[in-house]
């Protein structure tokens, strides 16, 4: 099961910066314009480290790698960051806003590498590409600069109490981000209160939420650096974000689908759908109701030429069409029954094509329709909690991005080095 410690953690200096200025969101949610903001936010801005710039003269010695291991070397030698004197779990209370005002408190510590099924559960499918980039980095800089986002249950609200008392304190570090989100980091080092928290996370089990990619990548990195004979024991180790789902109250919202295709045309797809799909009339976007929320109904809105045509099917019709029997959990998703009756067999559209982006932003998404850059924008629903834990359980894996946790932990914070 969970094998979690503290951890001497890397943060920035108050002294020398701003952490609005240098901290980001996780990289894998940074545009390229966002990532020019955050380069001219600060010379000392996370986005440095963590999602570096490309450039064309780029080579095996001289790159994004090798850069940010400099920066994260120079910045540590100039005190721009700095490492906690004794080992720390860190509370992290994130207060947010969406209808209206929610808390969500977790943990950031260390958590002893596993293979997925020993204690630590995935639930999405990653890609080579992004594997790939982050085991490079990590490669590089011997560092976690953001934290794995997992989850557990404590019915016995223990681990919720710790917490509790350690945010009467004042905070350790505080920050504001860009959508209105305070960020504050409070430091446990008593070691009876490490210990409890550690005995009580010993016998549960960890769920992955966000960062599929960074675990796999770690973990590949720690088993190659046992067959070089390079074995310290900071190499068994992540840093997570641990958020205890019996206790907090989490927000799952959906990640919208949006499509550069060649000759699409709307009519032609809608003539192609199983007749286990209704097709609505199309409506100003403005006009759209609410979909419904029974779990047995599958609900996409198609936006394409400034209307949105909704299309609705019952679940287990929809489901029988592409499964095997028996039917996995995953194939009863709203994003797997998106993939097997539509964007596969109709769009030729596979997981990792190019041509398929994702978008949080409904606007967003609608706005690359209307301006041409994209053809098509479906609309989801938010994956269920119990679905992503049926889905953990049973082994099984969801199609990418199938969830998008809300919100994120906050790159830079915390910093991890594994020397």
């Amino acid at each position: 099961m969970a094998q979690i410690k503290p951890l001497r953690g890397i943060t920035y200096n108050l002294s020398k910066v701003s952490l609005a200025d240098v901290t980001t969101p996780p990289y894998d949610i940074i545009n390229t314009q966002a990532q020019t903001e955050y380069y001219d936010k600060s010379p000392h801005n996370m986005i440095r480290l963590d999602l570096g710039r490309k450039y064309d003269d780029d080579s095996d010695t001289e790159n994004r790698y090798t850069r940010a291991a400099a920066l994260f070397d120079d910045w540590q030698n100039e005190d721009v960051l700095v490492q906690a004197a004794e080992p720390t779990i860190y509370v992290y209370k994130q207060t947010y806003k969406l209808e209206k005002t929610h808390v969500q408190t977790g943990i950031i510590c260390l958590v002893k590498l596993e293979e997925f099924g020993q204690g630590i559960l995935p639930h999405e499918k990653t890609l080579s590409a992004p594997r790939k980039d982050r085991y490079q980095l990590v490669e590089a800089c011997h560092a976690n600069f953001s934290p794995i986002y997992s989850l557990y249950a404590d019915e016995s609200r223990t681990v919720s109490e710790i917490l509790g008392r350690a945010k009467l304190k004042s905070p350790l570090l505080q920050m504001t981000d860009e959508p209105g989100t305070i960020h504050e980091i409070f430091p446990i080092t008593e070691t009876t209160e490490i210990s409890a928290i550690s005995n009580i996370l010993a016998a549960k089990c960890l769920f992955i939420a966000d960062g599929h990619h960074r675990y796999e990548t770690s973990l590949n990195f720690y088993k190659n650096s046992q067959k070089r004979g390079q074995t310290p024991e900071s190499y068994q180790y992540i840093m997570m974000y641990l958020v205890d789902m019996a206790t907090e109250a989490m927000t799952v919202l959906p990640t919208h689908r949006v499509l550069r295709l060649d000759d699409f045309d709307l009519s032609d797809l809608l003539n192609k759908l199983p007749d286990d799909y209704k097709v609505s009339d199309p409506k100003a976007f403005a006009d759209i109701s609410p979909a419904s929320d029974d779990p047995e109904k599958v609900t996409f809105d198609l936006y394409a030429k400034g209307r949105v045509t909704r299309i609705e099917g019952q679940r287990d019709s929809l489901v029988r069409l592409n499964s095997e029997t028996p039917i996995p959990i995953s194939k009863r998703l709203d994003t797997s029954i998106l993939q097997d009756t539509i964007f596969g067999p109709l769009l030729d559209i596979a997981s990792g094509d190019p041509r398929l982006s994702f978008k949080q932003d409904i606007l967003e998404a609608t706005s690359l329709v209307d301006n041409d850059e994209a053809m098509l924008a479906v609309f989801l629903r938010p994956t269920e909690m119990n679905q992503i834990i049926d889905v953990a359980e049973a082994g099984e894996k969801m199609p990418q991005k199938s969830t998008f946790f809300y919100p994120k932990p906050r790159s830079g914070l915390v910093i991890n080095s594994l020397d």
